[in-house]
């Protein structure tokens, strides 16, 4: 299986992550390798899709969005 380093790592994301590790009774290294594989299917669930698709909701297809496109990928809101 291939390896990845992560560097310079924030120490906030650091302690967020040691943190989430701990809350899942989780090593960081199995933490953050659930965190990576989950946004990876996160962006491929979205990715090229359409309003009307995540709502389930056909009418909302003929809806004209100009600020958005689908080929545009979704963006994570921070709270």
């Amino acid at each position: 299986m291939p390896t990845l380093t992560v560097r310079s790592l924030d120490d906030a994301v650091y302690d967020g992550l040691k943190a989430l590790a701990a809350t899942r009774h989780q090593s960081m290294e199995a933490a953050a390798r659930d965190l990576l594989q989950e946004g990876v299917k996160r962006r491929q669930r979205w990715q090229g899709a359409t309003l009307a698709d995540l709502s389930g909701d056909l009418e909302l297809s003929n809806i004209d969005t100009p600020y958005v496109h689908s080929t545009d990928l979704p963006r994570d809101v921070e709270f």
